[in-house]
Order: structure tokens, then C-alpha cells, then sequence
């Protein structure tokens, strides 16, 4: 089995990241905040934005490697470098 990097605090997963994005719509569609607030979590949301994007980038690249099917057929698999 594939080893996998365990993540960190300052490396939330894809669905620690979707689950911020939800809960950000959520302030921004029913609590009316202040436009500084609003600007606030606009910019954050465009992080975690960028992030997922990344980390789907990540998942869809691995995918592809493990589905190239080597000369012989055979289905070959090789580990990605470590995300930054």
C-alpha cells in the first residue's frame, strides 16, 4: 500500500478546506457582515480556493501515474514528491 504523507496544522485536507469554504458562503449569504469583514473572508475563501485547486491538482496527478500502463501491459505506479 502507497504511503501517504500525514498532514499538519498548517496543512489542512481537501475536506478540512471544503468545510471552511461552506462555512464561509454561509456567513457571507445569511449574517450580513460589515464590508470589512465580507472583504475578510473573501480573501480567505480565495486562498482555500487555490489550496483545493492544488490539492486536486495533486490527487489528479496521482491518478494519472497510477493508471499509465507500462509497455508490458502492466499498471505501474510511482510515488509523487512530497507537497510543499
Amino acid at each position: 500500500m502507497a504511503k501517504t504523507t500525514p498532514k499538519t496544522e498548517a496543512e489542512p485536507g481537501f475536506e478540512a478546506i471544503l468545510k471552511r469554504l461552506e462555512d464561509i458562503v454561509q456567513k457571507l449569504e445569511s449574517d450580513q457582515p460589515s464590508l470589512d469583514d465580507s472583504l475578510a473572508l473573501f480573501e480567505e475563501g480565495m486562498v482555500l480556493a487555490r489550496k483545493g485547486e492544488s490539492v486536486l491538482a495533486s490527487a489528479e496527478a496521482r491518478i494519472e501515474k497510477v493508471l499509465a500502463v507500462g509497455q508490458d501491459g502492466s499498471v505501474e505506479s510511482e510515488p509523487l514528491p512530497p507537497m510543499d
